[in-house]
């Protein structure tokens, strides 16, 4: 089959296109200053970027939803993301101003909460605080924790929560808590962290089930705040998934040893090739059965529509 090429490209005498952009990083590939563009297609032919956890995620999922947030460079505003994604952003802001200091304001800001969502965010901190909820802090490497993962010739970013000399712990705080009780769901993102250390012995999730009250009429959002809190600190285990009323400790532990490491290092393999092939194609197809799954992609309004709305989103910005 012949090699689809990018229709925008205009090679010129000094350029492999009048769009390019030369990276930074000389083992990055190109990027592309066309509006509508990020990554330069043909460069990623010959060069794949440093792909994130997430990144891979995506292309698992879906190749479409890859092609929206890594070559055209699209994503949600914060204050448009949906309520489980600015509620998780927003307790792992707190979570790591509890454990390094770091001033989350900034970031809850930027997702403008409303007042029930932020109501729902404070009953939960401040349950935690009087369960006395055990914040370890020995052993910690830090939040946020990056390292790379190297697959063949490519390699793998990804940010831990919270890395420790011999363990990880992941946050998950959600409305269908269940879902992170499974390994299955989960096997990629812990595998690909146990591949990147040998020194993990384990993950702990710490599963947090959001407060799902139904709004009374003319609640206000400070009671509705009030029984939020009474709701968590009477059944802490509901909220905390794995509490420990005697060592006020919550989650679910998964074990290196419940991995198949190798499986995945070839799946990986795998992947790369097959996301070679796809920009040698040009088949960014969607999949459907992924529209909803675990919850509904940000991307389907533009698949419905076929219009990238300014108002919802926006592009990363080429450093040049």
């Amino acid at each position: 089959m012949k090699s689809a090429t990018c229709e925008m490209l205009k090679p010129t005498k000094d350029s492999p296109c009048r769009s390019y952009v030369r990276p930074i990083n000389e083992s990055e590939p190109g990027f592309c200053k066309h509006p509508t563009l990020f990554h330069c297609i043909e460069a990623m032919k010959q060069k794949l970027p440093t792909i994130s956890y997430a990144d891979l995620a995506d292309y698992i999922h879906c190749r479409l939803r890859y092609k929206y947030r890594s070559i055209d460079g699209l994503h949600l505003k914060p204050e448009h993301l949906p309520e489980y994604l600015k509620l998780g952003r927003a307790w792992k802001a707190y979570i790591q101003y509890l454990y390094n200091g770091t001033d989350y304001n900034m970031e809850i800001q930027s997702l403008q909460l409303d007042d029930i969502q932020q109501a729902k965010t404070n009953a939960l901190a401040r349950a935690g605080k009087d369960l006395e909820i055990i914040i370890k802090k020995e052993g910690l490497i830090g939040c946020q924790y990056k390292i790379y993962v190297p697959v063949g010739q490519e390699q793998i970013i990804v940010s831990v929560d919270r890395a420790y000399d011999d363990h990880i712990v992941e946050c998950k705080l959600s409305g269908r808590p269940d879902f992170y009780r499974q390994l299955e769901n989960l096997t990629y993102q812990l595998g690909t962290y146990f591949m990147g250390n040998d020194a993990w012995e384990f993950a702990d999730v710490e599963i947090i089930r959001v407060p799902t009250l139904k709004l009374k009429p003319d609640e206000t959002a400070e009671a509705y705040e009030e029984r939020c809190y009474g709701d968590i600190v009477s059944r802490p285990a509901f909220y905390f998934l794995g509490w420990n009323r005697k060592t006020r400790k919550y989650g679910v532990r998964f074990w290196r040893s419940e991995f198949d490491l190798d499986e995945i290092f070839r799946t990986y393999v795998w992947v790369f090739q097959e996301l070679r092939e796809t920009l040698r194609r040009g088949s960014w197809y969607p999949n459907y059965l992924a529209c909803h799954v675990p919850a509904p992609c940000m991307f389907l309004p533009i698949k419905k529509s076929g219009v990238v709305s300014p108002e919802i989103y926006e592009r990363k910005e080429v450093k040049k």
